[in-house]
């Protein structure tokens, strides 16, 4: 489960991702819970839940554009990542337990079982930032083997 406030309600609500035996479908593969602040829960699935199954995505949370909500960024790993289509995403929160998708250039460079993600604010600016660092058969030699970046 990934914590985040999706809504920015200011409690803490969920994203529960299937894993193994469970994700052999395309069915509500992964779902936003939202806190209705008394111990239950609003169930939204996003339209394209089926791109964020637990075995093939890592979900990396933060407020990458500073206003308010948990973004996410989805990182392929596994058998998804044996391209250079989609292989990193960012996911912008509408504030509803719904997201509005943002592709990335160079999105290659995230590859999950290639490179790892570390959030952050490094600025100080109140948006999340993130480091990439580089792993595995990638970081053999000096070349952009961690880089920053800083959220616009």
């Amino acid at each position: 489960m990934i914590p985040g406030d999706f809504n920015g309600d200011g409690r803490t609500d969920f994203i529960r991702q299937e894993k193994s035996t469970w994700d052999d479908n395309d069915v509500d593969t992964a779902q936003v819970f939202l806190s209705n602040g008394n111990g239950f829960f609003t169930v939204v699935t996003p339209s394209d839940d089926s791109k964020l199954k637990g075995d093939y995505t890592n979900i990396i949370p933060g407020d990458f554009n500073g206003d308010g909500y948990t973004d996410f960024i989805c990182q392929e790993k596994g058998a998804w990542d044996d391209d250079d289509v989609g292989t990193a995403r960012f996911y912008m929160s509408k504030g509803n337990g719904t997201f509005g998708l943002i592709a990335l250039n160079n999105a290659w460079s995230l590859k999950g079982d290639y490179t790892n993600i570390i959030p952050g604010d490094f600025n100080g600016d109140g948006r999340t930032d993130f480091i990439r660092q580089e792993k595995d058969y990638w970081d053999d030699d000096d070349n952009g083997t961690a880089e920053v970046f800083i959220m616009p």
